[in-house]
């Protein structure tokens, strides 16, 4: 290449008697007529474009590849973390030498043993989002984010238990505004009959003391939640924890008023389409908006539009007006999400501010051949209404529980696999600004249980309560989680 070089600069310089006499003078000659046929300017913008395109051929050209970070320890980051401090393994790749690592700007020391880069992290509580830079010889820098999260979960036996000799599974437990816990419904055993009777845990208390007035009926998988002004909306379930007809579901709807320690009927104002509401292993969003309260129930099992029993893949709204349930519509469920029931759902939202109301919703469709994921947030806050897919729980899992802690952090504890006496012992943490599931393994861990309740209490413990073993019983004990 080296002719064309120094016959491109003499055209250039318009010194002929310069050329390189072993440059062939036909092509010389040739290349001097056509080129007098051209303007200058022309000629030299011809050469300026030769000479970029002779200098690319006279050396390769080379994309500036940035390092490829590999972490090697920690090789599981799909669980919590126990420990305050964590030493990190990782190395990185790139056609230039990797000049050095780092790690919240500090340099990482090189094992020349396992030819890895080595640091030591002490974390902190809730999700550490931690970045590596791995910068070549020529400054070009290649960066990773790993998310590690960090708790200190255990597990402790004397919380408060039920008088005895009761013990409940498929009960509900809403904490109401002053910090005391309501108990409602449930059986002693999954294929029982419910009952009717009512629990209350005074904040600060160890003892569960019975409500003198009952619910009208007996109910298993209703719901029980919190309404802006205090009280409680306790709304469908069944008399038997395994309902197979609509004849099993409890049509009522109840108020709990704390103040007056009694239960009230609600009625609803039902369109001739609809002539009763029947639902049991729902969830319920309560939201607030223009100074009035809306009730969502979604999924569940009831009577469908065949005339026959099953899983409903809908979404009912209503409005609470003077102690009423107005019906408001009725839609398909949520796009992507299979009918699913018995999930779970929990406010993710800080100082119960239901104007601004977004839950999550975790659960599984279990199918022959496999499971579809029934993660979903549905947000209140805005018009129309958010609902985005989440991805799968770790453990696929249904009748579990699932509480708030802090910071958008749920706690996911107990349920079923498939069939009702493949009961699950473990829980797992979801953090919703990274949508992702962390398992907590099996040093910490509770009695295999589903159908039980885990509520947050004021004093940052959580209180979980009965639930059912493989065999069906309901379980005695009660137990506190904490995670700090």
């Amino acid at each position: 290449m080296g002719w064309y070089w120094k016959t491109l600069y003499t055209l250039i310089e318009g010194d002929v008697s310069r050329l390189n006499t072993q440059v062939p003078m036909e092509l010389l000659k040739a290349a001097i007529k056509r080129m007098e046929k051209k303007s200058k300017q022309r000629i030299m913008l011809f050469m300026c474009c030769m000479l970029v395109f002779l200098a690319a051929c006279d050396r390769p050209f080379v994309e500036p590849d940035v390092p490829v970070i590999e972490l090697v320890e920690p090789a599981n980051t799909n669980r919590i973390f126990f420990n305050t401090s964590v030493v990190i393994k990782a190395t990185a790749s790139s056609f230039r030498e990797v000049e050095f690592m780092e790690i919240r700007d500090d340099t990482m020391h090189f094992d020349e043993t396992e030819g890895v880069w080595v640091d030591t992290l002490v974390l902190t509580p809730g999700l550490n989002t931690i970045t590596i830079n791995a910068v070549d010889v020529e400054g070009v820098e290649g960066k990773r984010d790993v998310l590690l999260p960090h708790l200190r979960p255990r597990y402790e036996d004397n919380a408060p238990r039920l008088p005895a000799p009761t013990r409940l599974g498929g009960h509900t437990a809403t904490l109401l505004q002053d910090g005391s816990v309501l108990v409602t419904g449930g059986s002693s055993r999954r294929s029982g009959a419910a009952f009717p009777n009512a629990y209350l845990l005074n904040n600060g208390s160890s003892i569960f003391t019975p409500v003198e007035t009952a619910m009208d009926q007996g109910r298993m998988g209703h719901t029980a939640s919190l309404l802006p002004d205090g009280r409680v909306l306790i709304l469908g379930g069944s008399t038997t924890g395994l309902p197979a007809r609509a004849q099993d579901l409890v049509e009522t709807a109840l108020i709990f008023d704390p103040t007056l320690q009694s239960f009230a009927t609600v009625p609803f104002n039902l369109p001739q389409f609809l002539p009763t509401f029947q639902r049991s292993g729902h969830v319920t969003f309560i939201s607030e908006a223009s100074g009035q309260v809306f009730v969502d129930i979604y999924g569940g099992q009831g009577p469908n539009t065949e005339g026959g029993f099953g899983v409903l893949d809908e979404i009912q709204t209503y409005r609470l007006a003077g102690d009423t349930l107005v019906f408001v519509d009725i839609v398909q469920g949520v796009d992507g999400v299979p009918p699913s029931d018995y999930l779970s759902s929990t406010l993710l939202t800080q100082g119960q501010d239901f104007s601004q109301a977004k839950y999550v919703v975790t659960g599984t469709k279990f199918i022959s051949n496999g499971t579809n994921s029934v993660n979903f947030t549905i947000d209140f806050s805005s018009l129309p209404v958010q609902v985005d897919l989440k991805p799968a729980l770790n453990v696929p899992r249904v009748r579990h529980s699932s509480t708030f802690i802090d910071d958008e952090l749920v706690f996911i504890l107990g349920g079923v696999q498939g069939t009702i006496t493949t009961v699950v012992s473990s829980s797992e943490v979801y953090f919703d600004h990274t949508q992702t599931f962390f398992t907590l393994d099996n040093r910490i861990s509770s009695s295999p249980r589903h159908s039980h309740t885990a509520t947050k209490l004021l004093s940052e413990r959580i209180l979980i309560i009965g639930g059912f073993n493989r065999s069906g019983d309901a379980i005695p004990d009660s137990q506190y989680f904490t995670w700090r």
